[in-house]
């Protein structure tokens, strides 16, 4: 019986191990170092959706095996007098999706609500397993990142078309064009993953480009 070696991380404690594998085995289930789940290590890509489409892809992928990850944020919007809780994609467009060992991209590709993974350099583009655990620690526990929802009256907005760039978080060095500062979260021009990408930061993970004129 042909026997490999296959990666995997635990899902409690993160831990990253090799475990033997028969060609008809299941995936290791224990985690060797704190007994917790495990799981086959993860390929991590971008895929861009339909438009409105983030949710279909999600499910649809999810269905048919894949682990995804989808970030989203909740704001209250006023609508008819009333105010409401929504949830909107982080990144419009965009999720991750994570390939595991027997898995491809095929699928992926032919999803419903899916427009392509995303290539690079001719070839698809992968995201690093640390800058996908980074950004799923700073949601809460159902995955959706929480906006302030209260304006902060005491601050100057930044201006339309007004140059930022990111000093924290996943994306820190980044700079981007602000499109609107709401008092809240402010929404970006920025390139990620090599296009030009909208996306929605708070203020506290911002700070204004001041070029200098030489003389």
């Amino acid at each position: 019986m042909t026997v490999r070696l296959v990666s995997c991380r635990c899902l409690s404690c993160q831990a990253k191990f090799t475990a033997r594998q028969g060609v008809n085995d299941a995936a290791p289930s224990r985690c060797p170092e704190c007994g917790g789940n495990a799981l086959h290590w993860l390929d991590w890509f971008v895929v861009h959706t339909n438009r409105q489409a983030e949710t279909l892809a999600d499910q649809k992928l999810r269905s048919l095996g894949y682990e995804t990850f989808f970030p989203r944020y909740r704001k209250l919007v006023r609508h008819a007098r009333k105010i409401k809780p929504v949830v909107r994609a982080l990144l419009p467009r965009y999720l991750f999706v994570g390939v595991a060992p027997r898995q491809g991209l095929f699928d992926v590709n032919n999803a419903h609500g899916v427009a392509t993974v995303l290539h690079s350099g001719g070839r698809p583009q992968q995201l690093s397993d640390s800058l996908v655990t980074e950004w799923r620690e700073r949601m809460g526990k159902d995955g959706v990142l929480d906006v302030p929802s209260v304006h902060d009256r005491n601050r100057a907005k930044l201006e339309s078309g007004q140059e930022v760039r990111i000093i924290e978080g996943p994306f820190a060095g980044t700079t981007g064009i602000v499109e609107l500062d709401n008092g809240r979260e402010v929404t970006l021009w920025t390139t990620l993953f090599d296009r030009r990408v909208k996306a929605q930061f708070y203020i506290e993970a911002l700070s204004p480009v001041v070029r200098r004129h030489r003389g």
